[in-house]
C-alpha cells in the first residue's frame, strides 16, 4: 500500500513429493502498529487436490 508500511500479497508455495506436484495459495496482510510491532494474517488454500486443506495463521512482528 503506496506511503504506509502495511502489506497486501499473495503467495504461491510449489512443492514435489515424490512424483506428484502440489500448490497451495497464500494470501496475506501485514497491519503496522507502530514503528516497532505489525501483526500479520496468512490464510493457506491448496490448489492442487491432496490431503491438505484449508489452513491460516497469525504473525506477530517486531522489527528493530
Amino acid at each position: 500500500m503506496p506511503n504506509s508500511s502495511h502489506f497486501i500479497g499473495v503467495e504461491f508455495n510449489k512443492e514435489l513429493v515424490g512424483d506428484k506436484f502440489e500448490m497451495t495459495m497464500r494470501p496475506q496482510a501485514k497491519l503496522q502498529i507502530n514503528d516497532a510491532l505489525a501483526l500479520g494474517i496468512v490464510a493457506g488454500f491448496p490448489i492442487t487436490k491432496s490431503e491438505h486443506k484449508f489452513s491460516s495463521f497469525f504473525r506477530v512482528i517486531y522489527e528493530l
